[in-house]
């Protein structure tokens, strides 16, 4: 079987066939008016076309984070309501009715705060950071349900539990490509939770935390285990994670010019990593820093990308690659940028902008997809190939949560 990309030469994995990445839906959490905005994507252009007559669909009472499980269902982390709350996703990418289930949180604190979330490769596993009780909530996602009813429990535990304790107001949360580990950034420690993933259960555990001197606002990972957090006061912490040692190498601090920095994301394709950046405050004009991560001599660090950074709109949140395209947030213009993503230059080009009139404050935006046949055979990419492997060929909706590190981002 081969993997193709646009303006990048197909990957083989043994097979006559290629296969192309096709986006097909995309969501956004809008915070300021408490509801989701649903898109088609034009497989060919990248271009977003509202869906549900340009009418975003109502949360319950906030919409502070948001995952999509590819085929099944979209959900929202509403803390206002210390709900988590679902939709089921349509075949033409609409979506059915609101449900709702109370935050884990609630076993431990009478205010909880659900907020970053995010899918395991495998759509069997979701799990989202509670800013208030100072943990991860996990759940299953057919049916949409605790892993158990147990409240936070210190790690190492090799039972599934509902939620896992992590620092001080964790925010945002992220899974490596295999879906082996998972990591949270936590606000007020300054702190980094790395979690081994138990793949039968969904359990996290053998926790371990490492001090970050920053003010995280966004983590991300691909799949040679380069790990990127983002400092809100204008760097990059780039690590490598050590599978068999269970730590972070690391890390490399770089300077990112250009402000406020909200967010990062990676294009597992090409170790690209993006930084959406608010030149003032948070309502200010921005763009997106790009950098390509390398390593020399074990040590990892940032190369800034030719032409970046590339400009965006108001206050950009947040960015998702989707095969050829990458699509950011822009929190105080309620809009969506939308650019083409070079995967031999990294660069972007930006190529228009979508908004629905009726949603405020798009924070987030998880693109769906999945691959098509193409007769292209060139040669191997031991990257993306040892990405596949992780996943297993035949599951395409699995795989494209590659794409969502903010992912979902993923």
């Amino acid at each position: 079987m081969t993997l193709a990309k646009e303006n990048r030469a197909p990957l083989v994995l043994g097979g006559a066939n290629a296969l192309a990445y096709a986006p097909s839906f995309a969501y956004t959490n809008n915070v300021g008016s408490a509801s989701i905005s649903a898109f088609s994507v034009n497989a060919s252009t990248g271009s977003l076309t509202p869906l549900n007559n340009n009418i975003p669909y109502p949360v319950g009472s906030s919409a502070l984070g948001i995952s999509v499980v590819p085929g099944t269902e979209v959900v929202v982390s509403d803390p206002s309501a210390a709900n988590i709350d679902w939709f089921l996703q349509n075949a033409d990418g609409t979506l059915g009715l609101e449900h709702s289930i109370g935050s884990q949180g609630l076993l431990v604190t009478g205010l909880p705060e659900p907020a970053g979330s995010v899918v395991d490769p495998s759509g069997r596993f979701l799990y989202v950071v509670d800013a208030l009780a100072n943990g991860i909530e996990a759940y299953s996602t057919v049916p949409f349900v605790p892993l158990l009813a147990t409240p936070f429990t210190p790690m190492g535990d090799p039972v599934a539990l509902s939620a896992y304790l992590a620092g001080t107001i964790p925010t945002v949360t992220v899974i490596d490509p295999s879906g082996t580990y998972l990591l949270c950034v936590n606000q007020l420690t300054a702190t980094i939770n790395l979690f081994r993933v138990d793949s039968s259960f969904g359990a996290l555990l053998d926790d371990t935390q490492f001090p970050f001197s920053g003010t995280p606002t966004g983590i991300a990972i691909d799949p040679a285990g380069y790990v990127v957090v983002s400092d809100g006061l204008g760097n990059a912490y780039t690590y490598i994670l050590d599978p068999i040692n269970l730590t972070l190498v690391g890390p490399t601090i770089t300077p990112i010019p250009g402000g406020q920095i909200n967010s990062v994301a990676i294009n597992p394709v090409n170790h690209a990593a993006y930084f959406p950046f608010s030149s003032v405050g948070n309502s200010g004009p921005g763009g997106v820093a790009g950098y390509v991560i390398s390593k020399t001599n074990g040590v990892p660090n940032l190369t800034p990308i030719p032409g970046s950074p590339f400009s965006a709109d108001r206050s950009p949140t947040s960015l998702s690659i989707a095969g050829s395209f990458a699509y950011v947030t822009n929190f105080d213009s309620n809009d969506v940028s939308l650019f083409t993503a070079d995967a031999d230059s990294e660069t972007l080009k930006f190529s228009g902008k979508v908004s629905s009139h009726f949603d405020l404050g798009p924070a987030q935006v998880p693109v769906t997809g999945s691959f098509k046949e193409e007769n292209i055979i060139e040669k191997t990419d031991n990257l993306m190939a040892f990405s596949i492997a992780q996943f297993g060929t035949a599951d395409c909706t699995s795989f494209q949560m590659t794409f969502q590190f903010q992912c979902n981002e993923i």
